[in-house]
């Protein structure tokens, strides 16, 4: 871990230019490490990973799963290079944190080849060639490696979400298939089959977009081609298009150019990395590489910006108000914020062999809804909201102590915002006026103030160390409705009941 937290040093270097291939950041994966490089460096001779993710290094994984990611084999950068989703054909799936490493849902599909996003917090899996594959499997983030849905694709290879025509392409062996979304709304989704185009030849392999056009980027065991979306038809790609064995064709968002790897017939990997536009190469040695991803320009740009640095010797908040110069001042009172209340909450929610984190970005979002969100160390803060409510920092405390729960996938989220919530009103803000609550009406899964109140309650009336209990459960990934018997002797439901008996009815 210490290396990994040497390597990330490297990255404000990163400063990338659209009309220079120089410092374009490359996710690179293959046996067992996914590997962030400088392709640019790596072209002149010098290869230096700049960040690294191993599963066996991965704690919040189950230990049986760890082994399933000896053979990677997509590495594909989301959410604006915030997450990246990992598949092994040894059979692991995961979604994890850029940068900080940390695995949100996990899976286990047989010789897995590609994995994609998909609307309404989904996952599709391409199972590739085994007894249990040829398939592709739907997921939900909510929940680690239960499917949701699945539909049959021989040699399933490769996945890409359309969201301009709101579908799916898939690859298989020997079609190019495109789906709809039924049911998504609901609890049976389903993927449904609304045209196959069969490929120029057998063997399809990778699949992926190419940024502003109608195209996306094939390859099968003989050729490389585009296939043009609108009309549709395929035709050879113009550089690549006799290239054979290629495992992956990745067109960078901004610059256009292009980075692909090739094997041959007795090796599926590579140690070379081929460039077009402009052409170059980098010879990465003795490392052996499957895939290769651009990190889009747009996130890894986020490092060079002009950031406030707000700290103290046990914290530090990074704030980054370039896209709403007005909201300076509020951000360096909430970084200031942050950094007072970092080592509070760290206090108020401790577990064994637990170090919380002790940095955190806030970046303030002029196009997003809504209030705030947190991912990972990094606060993502509607700028219309802090306009319209300038006094609201209580949803700073909020979403901080989410950056501080660091829960793992699975835990559930009305108890994971019923604590945060109980850190603004409990401690942070004991004096600011409390929502009425209908007992008529409300439950306790009901989350934020309702399941935070009621919180409170239990604390005073029944176990004072409750929410540290109950903190350090999910944290360890063995939270239980039982344990509200155990540690109080009544079941949340009948403390509930005896919580609605103390409120006051609503008119």
């Amino acid at each position: 871990m210490k290396t990994f937290i040497m390597l990330l040093w490297f990255l404000p270097a990163l400063c990338l230019s659209a009309q220079n291939s120089a410092a374009q950041p490359l996710l690179v994966c293959g046996v067992d490490e996914v590997f962030l490089i400088d392709s640019a460096a790596a072209e002149k001779g010098t290869l230096q990973k700049l960040w690294s993710w191993r599963a066996k290094d991965r704690e919040e994984l189950p230990e049986a799963l760890r082994k399933t990611f000896a053979t990677t084999d997509e590495c594909k950068p989301v959410a604006d290079g915030t997450k990246i989703l990992i598949s092994s054909s040894s059979g692991g799936c995961a979604l994890v944190e850029w940068p900080g490493g940390r695995v949100l849902w996990h899976a286990r599909v047989a010789n897995a080849h590609s994995i994609e996003l998909l609307p309404q917090d989904r996952v599709v899996v391409a199972a590739s060639v085994s007894a249990q594959g040829n398939k592709l499997v739907v997921f939900d983030l909510a929940k680690s490696n239960e499917p949701v849905c699945e539909t049959p694709l021989p040699s399933a290879h490769g996945v890409v979400w359309d969201e301009s025509r709101h579908c799916l392409w898939a690859l298989g062996f020997s079609e190019l298939r495109r789906y709809e979304l039924k049911g998504w709304e609901g609890g049976t989704p389903s993927l449904a089959l609304v045209a196959s185009h069969p490929l120029p030849d057998e063997d399809g392999h990778d699949l992926q977009a190419v940024p502003g056009s109608s195209d996306l980027v094939l390859s099968t065991d003989h050729h490389v081609y585009l296939f043009d979306r609108d009309k549709p038809a395929f035709h050879l790609h113009p550089r690549l298009g006799e290239v054979g064995h290629a495992k992956c064709v990745s067109t960078h968002p901004t610059t256009g150019r292009v980075a692909f790897i090739h094997g041959n017939d007795k090796a599926w990997w590579s140690g070379v990395i081929g460039f077009l536009a402009p052409q170059g190469e980098a010879k990465l040695g003795a490392e052996r590489v499957y895939k290769a991803r651009w990190l889009p320009q747009a996130k890894a740009d986020t490092r060079g910006r002009t950031v406030t640095k707000i700290s103290s010797a046990n914290a530090t908040a990074l704030v980054d108000t370039n896209d709403t110069p007005d909201l300076k001042d509020w951000g360096n009172k909430a970084g200031t914020l942050c950094v007072e209340w970092f080592p509070k909450i760290a206090a108020l929610l401790p577990s064994e062999g637990f170090t919380a984190p002790k940095e955190v970005t806030l970046f303030f979002d002029p196009k997003m809804e809504g209030v705030a969100h947190a991912s990972g160390a990094r606060i993502a803060i509607a700028a219309g909201w802090v306009r319209a409510h300038p006094d609201d920092f209580g949803m700073v405390v909020h979403e901080l102590t989410h950056v501080v729960q660091s829960y793992p996938p699975g835990a559930p989220v009305w108890l994971m915002e019923g604590v945060a919530d109980y850190i603004r009103i409990v401690h942070y803000e004991p004096k600011a006026p409390r929502p009425q609550i209908d007992p008529a009406k409300a439950s306790h899964k009901d989350a934020y103030k309702t399941t935070g109140m009621f919180l409170e309650w239990v604390e005073k009336n029944h176990d004072a160390g409750f929410v540290a209990r109950v903190n350090a459960a999910l944290r360890q990934g063995k939270y239980d409705d039982a344990l509200w018997s155990k540690w109080t002797g009544k079941s949340v439901d009948e403390l509930w009941k005896l919580f609605t008996q103390t409120l006051p009815a609503v008119p």
